[in-house]
């Protein structure tokens, strides 16, 4: 079984390789990594759909914001691995920090992602395989900021 690869979005800054795959894989870190030219293209491509995908997917928390969070002041951050195929379609996802975000926003979250929205397709260059990428939904509110 073919592993996919995991992209990381909070945005995605610098690239680093996971230990399955070769294919360099977008993580926050603050030093650069020296690549090759063709795993740069398609990592600078993972990169572009990586932020692309982070900005909708944070797009519809602010749209769907729960009205108790709200009301609250409750903010976070949920953590998602989320996979797509090629054509956009969500195949799967995963809460990584179901433990540690409020229950409120988890659930929120997973309202958002079972409606199973399509994205983006990915772009020729990137992969004809579908790929995992890790976002961070993030919930907050400008009238809570302490």
């Amino acid at each position: 079984i073919q592993q996919s690869p995991i992209i990381h979005s909070v945005p995605p800054k610098v690239n680093k390789p996971l230990p399955q795959e070769s294919v360099p894989v977008a993580e926050v870190v603050e030093e650069e990594t020296d690549l090759n030219a063709s795993a740069s293209l398609n990592n600078s491509l993972a990169k572009e759909y990586a932020t692309i995908l982070h900005n909708t997917l944070n797009k519809r928390v602010k749209r769907k914001y729960p009205r108790k969070a709200l009301q609250n002041c409750i903010e976070g951050t949920v953590t998602v691995q989320i996979q797509i195929s090629p054509s956009g379609e969500q195949l799967a996802y995963d809460i990584l920090n179901a433990n540690e975000a409020p229950s409120i926003l988890k659930k929120a979250t997973e309202k958002i992602l079972n409606q199973r929205r399509d994205f983006s397709s990915f772009n020729e260059d990137l992969s004809d395989q579908p790929m995992t990428f890790q976002v961070n939904l993030v919930y907050r509110l400008p009238q809570c900021a302490k």
